[in-house]
């Protein structure tokens, strides 16, 4: 689909609409976690996020040219360390991309995952790098599955590309 600045204008005061409900969503989850710390003298994180999670993602929509948009699986990648805070670096997945003769992935900077392997993914899918972004955790929506350690170790190769 070719980009149109009348479509985009569009799509982006629609997500303004949803923005504003995720501030809401943020304001509910944030006045819960200081409710439990008052209750039991503990924090715990807004939501439960480890590296090599697949979730599904809000990204927006109405973003510029090419940056990747709507709901969509994305993948953290951050330390679990970083991840009880607010924000969480993910790159997100998309089934449409170029392969080689061998089905690898054409570029060195995108990483296959198969619907072999992760069942849950809805076709085989490459995890894009050259699109990270920190999102706020608010944007994550359910998990899909885990990335195994394998696959999470073969991933710093097309990291280490960027």
């Amino acid at each position: 689909m070719e980009w149109n600045k009348y479509d985009n204008v569009s799509a982006a005061s629609k997500w303004l609409k949803r923005k504003i409900e995720l501030v809401e969503e943020k304001e509910h989850l944030l006045f819960n976690q200081h409710r439990n710390v008052l209750l039991s003298h503990h924090s715990e994180p807004i939501k439960q996020i480890y590296r090599g999670g697949i979730f599904h993602a809000e990204l927006g929509y109405g973003n510029i040219g090419g940056e990747k948009n709507k709901t969509r699986p994305v993948i953290v990648i951050s330390q679990n360390r970083l991840n009880n805070g607010n924000t969480v670096v993910i790159a997100p997945l998309s089934t449409k991309f170029k392969r080689k003769k061998n089905g690898l992935p054409l570029y060195s900077n995108h990483y296959l995952l198969t619907k072999k392997k992760y069942p849950d993914l809805d076709k085989d899918s490459v995890v894009k790098f050259e699109d990270i972004r920190s999102i706020d955790v608010v944007r994550l929506r359910d998990i899909m599955c885990n990335v195994d350690k394998q696959d999470m170790g073969r991933m710093k190769r097309n990291l280490l590309f960027m």
